[in-house]
């Protein structure tokens, strides 16, 4: 709750001055749920340095990586800001399903009853569903905001 106050202070308390931006709606809505993704990539960072460092050190520098990207949704919405986080929100839900469907070669520790098991790999619980979600949702809203930024060629 905190966090998102914060993107709505810092989108309604600095508007951008000299800049064609697309509204603030819309550059809302990809800082919250690329918000909500991050900071439920820090929460459960712990849990999954417990499981493999590799993995929590992966949790750890995406949650870093998509609460610094919202910012940047509201204060200084680019087209290179949104082709990243669409890269990195593609690349974690593929991680996600490869870990899920097949499992990844160094976790073992994952407790297999706190969640829906879909294929071998690390079970689905609530938390990865509104981070999935969240990361996909954010995906798509983030390439309409690359659309209506100004810079692209021809433009």
């Amino acid at each position: 709750a905190a966090g998102g106050a914060l993107l709505v202070g810092a989108a309604v308390g600095r508007p951008l001055t000299g800049t064609r931006t697309p509204g603030l709606g819309l550059r809302l809505g990809v800082a919250g749920l690329t918000f909500d993704a991050g900071w439920l990539h820090l929460l459960l960072t712990p849990e999954h340095l417990g499981v493999a460092a590799l993995l929590g050190l992966g949790f750890l520098i995406a949650g870093i990586a998509q609460l610094a990207l919202a910012l940047l949704a509201i204060e200084r919405p680019t087209q290179t800001a949104m082709l990243a986080l669409v890269t990195l929100n593609v690349a974690l839900v593929a991680i996600w399903v490869y870990a899920v469907l097949v499992g990844l070669p160094f976790t073992g520790g994952h407790d297999h009853e706190a969640g829906w098991i879909i294929g071998n790999g690390e079970p689905v619980d609530l938390a990865a569903v509104v981070a999935e979600v969240a990361e996909l949702a954010s995906t798509a809203a983030a390439l309409v905001l690359y659309r209506r930024l100004p810079g692209r060629r021809g433009e």
